[in-house]
């Protein structure tokens, strides 16, 4: 291979490497695998999931579920999380608020960052993406040695509950970064003619 093309394969290896942090289990197909519950009772694992059959079900206020995430941190980079909600009750029936928290802890597990999202989900709505209220961003701390994301029950008008689906965090790229990756495929390719 050209040293041209190696670069190339090398660019979009690193790209895809750092694109994504690991969520297990962030579709509940695997009941609580990977997932942490608090509350004693109430959170349980339901069917009627966005996409795919399962979903997680918070019943009670304070009920939560929590997630250490896998893979090397990056210091200094912005993590994205998104995530569907559903209210399960028909329309007119009140909402439901999830209080979504990413937070990153040291090596003596002191809390160091912590950046907190409120979301509001009315009844009869279906499913809906965290994006459509909120960017749920999170730049990862000095010294941290641990990231978690949770979500917990805050407002839960009519015992609706709510149901979570597809935890997904991504690390999103700095625009500086992808301008310099867009400049260097521009240059192999105006080197190649």
């Amino acid at each position: 291979m050209k040293k041209n093309q190696l670069f190339v394969v090398g660019v979009l290896a690193l790209v895809s490497a750092v694109s994504s942090a690991g969520v297990v289990n962030g579709s509940f197909e695997n009941g609580l695998d990977g997932w942490t519950d608090w509350g004693s009772s109430g959170v349980l694992v339901t069917g009627d999931g966005s996409s795919g059959t399962q979903c997680a079900a918070l019943q009670n206020l304070g009920n939560k579920v929590q997630q250490q995430i896998s893979g090397p941190l990056a210091i200094g980079q912005t993590y994205t999380l998104t995530l569907d909600l559903k209210n399960p009750l028909p329309a007119g029936n009140g909402n439901v608020v999830v209080k979504t928290v990413m937070f990153a802890q040291n090596s003596g597990w002191d809390i160091i960052a912590a950046d907190e999202y409120w979301i509001s989900v009315a009844s009869g709505s279906g499913w809906v993406s965290s994006t459509s209220q909120s960017d749920i961003s999170f730049v990862m701390p000095t010294n941290a040695a641990w990231f978690f994301v949770e979500c917990s029950l805050q407002l839960n008008e009519n015992n609706a509950g709510v149901r979570l689906d597809n935890f997904q965090v991504a690390v999103t790229p700095e625009p500086m970064t992808m301008s310099l990756l867009g400049l260097g495929g521009m240059a192999l390719i105006r080197r190649r003619k």
